[in-house]
């Protein structure tokens, strides 16, 4: 009969599991460095309209971008319906980056993601903001009605990247208050660089 020796197996499951913490924290930060690439991508392209002017940002578009995955799953749409806001995406991208599964792989990504917004890199000329608590101070610290509706402004969400690494999505919109425009930019990996792919969903206020 074999003897078993309880404290190898015990070694053994530890190295194992420190094996796989290691891994999975060497992921999520590899993810994170993507996320922040594609934001600062992002932030160039949407601040070339401001010409160096203050712009007030804010991560506030999550939930914009959860409902517009959700509206456009595979499952939830034809494909002439996609032909009204597709871009420049092929029926085989449609479907690798909205089939059901990588829908819900994105959103789970959106909804537990740690990103921190101090770890952005953004430009000088745009101020990291939370428009809730701009709005609170209405009054307060000299900030004035008129200065609030006025302000040039950048919404985004978080950025995701589907499960083979090939695209990202992230939400934006630019402009001041009651007069945006906005939608969903999708990025493509080229040659281990994000570059801009297309824009779909577009609206404007």
């Amino acid at each position: 009969m074999i003897q078993v020796n309880k404290m190898t197996i015990t070694k053994r499951n530890f190295l194992l599991f420190s094996i796989l913490l290691i891994s999975y924290s060497v992921l999520s930060q590899k993810n994170e460095n993507q996320e922040i690439d594609i934001i600062s991508e992002e932030l160039s392209m949407l601040n070339k309209t401001y010409k160096n002017s203050k712009v007030y940002l804010d991560i506030s578009l999550n939930d914009y971008l959860v409902n517009f995955l959700e509206e456009k799953k595979i499952s939830n749409v034809s494909y002439s319906e996609f032909n009204n806001f597709n871009g420049n995406l092929s029926l085989d991208e449609i479907k690798l980056i909205f089939n059901d599964y990588s829908v819900e792989s994105l959103i789970n990504k959106i909804t537990t993601s740690n990103l921190k917004a101090d770890k952005l890199i953004i430009p000088n000329n745009i101020i990291l903001n939370n428009i809730k608590k701009e709005k609170s101070n209405i009054g307060n610290d000299g900030l004035k009605m008129a200065e609030f509706m006025t302000r040039k402004r950048i919404h985004i969400s978080i950025p995701v990247i589907i499960n083979n690494g090939d695209y990202g999505l992230i939400a934006y919109s630019r402009g001041i208050k009651n007069s945006m425009s906005g939608g969903v930019h999708i990025y493509k990996k080229t040659n281990n660089n994000w570059i801009f792919y297309t824009s779909v969903d577009g609206w404007i206020e």
